[in-house]
């Protein structure tokens, strides 16, 4: 091994130390994400769901908060600004127009959340196709609602129960059983 590949692994591991300590610091600072939530007069946290580098709560009124990495928009607050305070997640689009959210569920650089009226919203990656707003390419830095049918062509999805992301899909269950 050459001197030069170790001083430069040695670097990189400097480099790579300097970054974890200075996020763990800023973590420090806001030591209890729900107890900041459960302040913002929202209602108290109901449910969250940590992704590989964020994490999202649902309030008893309906409102999501995420923080953490923000790489492509997965915090849904309109940027790509990392964030460790909780950011509430803005209107999309659609907004969340059907109803308050119940539900939301996070993964690697993406977020969905269920409505209590049965709809759908996701935002962040789509370079997979895992929004499902009919696309397989870029961001939404704001939540798109998602579509029924293959590719998710067609009306948009309704009478969801339950949503599930994982690393680069999502899945949903109707009410009356139907995955998707």
């Amino acid at each position: 091994m050459s001197l030069l590949r170790v001083l430069l692994g040695r670097v990189a591991v400097l480099v790579g130390a300097l970054l974890v300590g200075a996020w763990a610091s800023a973590v420090a600072a806001v030591e209890d994400p729900i107890a900041y939530i459960n302040a913002q007069n929202t209602g108290n946290v109901k449910q969250v769901s940590a992704g590989q580098e964020h994490t999202c709560a649902v309030t008893e009124g309906g409102t999501v908060y995420c923080w953490g990495a923000n790489w492509d928009g997965a915090l849904g607050n309109g940027t790509y600004d990392a964030s460790i305070v909780p950011v509430e997640v803005l209107d999309g689009d659609q907004g969340f127009e059907n109803g308050k959210v119940s539900q939301v569920s996070a993964w690697g650089g993406y977020t969905c959340a269920l409505t209590d009226e049965g709809t759908v919203y996701c935002w962040g990656d789509n370079y997979d196709g895992q929004l499902g707003n009919g696309t397989s390419f870029g961001v939404s830095f704001l939540p798109v609602q998602v579509k029924a049918g293959a590719q998710g062509g067609g009306e948009f999805l309704s009478g969801v129960a339950q949503v599930s992301v994982g690393q680069s899909h999502t899945c949903a269950v109707t009410a009356d059983k139907k995955a998707y």
